[in-house]
């Protein structure tokens, strides 16, 4: 099944999308089901979007994210301290998009094992074409695109606290019940990217 999911680049119109997504769940968590929230979205633009097209697409990317989260999930994204709360916002990102998780695991994950200081914008650039190239469905894709995406998984790292204002690697600090939920029911190949690896030294 992992195999056959496709490389997505939905993450160019919603980068991390902290703030959105803990406003979408908070509403969902107080018990509205999706179609109220989406109701919302659009009539007190709950998403603070400047113009009914990004409503629409920031709300159609943050609510898949969220379906993919399970309650214990959702609940600790509102409860746990902010760096914790955005480690699971990012996990929600590392779940649903195949390319993202992909270039965290072989590029960020791994320089973070090594002890590599940073990642740099032409890494990202060339690690997407090197996995477009092996996908035949997005081997069409523009270098416009390939370089807008390079961008975003930049600023997704960023926003997560992934790497810091110059590209430079961080673990992330999360709070020891983020942890065990991460570890023990966390879905692995994104769970491990969060934790820097399963096996990290507390």
């Amino acid at each position: 099944m992992e195999n056959k999911l496709r490389y997505r680049t939905h993450i160019n119109r919603c980068a991390l999308g902290y703030q959105e997504t803990k406003r979408v769940n908070m509403l969902l968590l107080e018990g509205l089901s999706l179609e109220e929230v989406e109701r919302l979205v659009y009539e007190e633009n709950v998403l603070q979007q400047t113009s009914v097209e990004m409503q629409k697409v920031v709300w159609k990317e943050i609510s898949y994210r969220l379906l993919h989260l399970d309650e214990e999930a959702r609940n600790q994204i509102q409860e746990e301290d902010n760096q914790s709360s955005k480690a699971l916002v990012f996990y929600g990102v590392l779940q649903v998009d195949k390319l993202f998780r992909e270039f965290c695991r072989a590029v960020y994950l791994d320089k973070l094992l090594t002890f590599h200081q940073e990642i740099t914008k032409k890494e990202v650039i060339r690690f997407i074409e090197i996995q477009i190239e092996k996908d035949d469905r997005s081997m069409n894709w523009s270098m416009n695109t390939i370089l807008k995406l390079a961008g975003t998984y930049i600023r997704t790292l960023k926003e997560a606290g992934a790497l810091d204002s110059e590209q430079k690697i961080q673990r992330l600090v999360i709070s020891p019940k983020t942890k065990n939920y991460l570890k023990e029911k966390g879905f692995q190949p994104a769970a491990e990217i969060v934790l820097g690896g399963f096996y990290e030294i507390d």
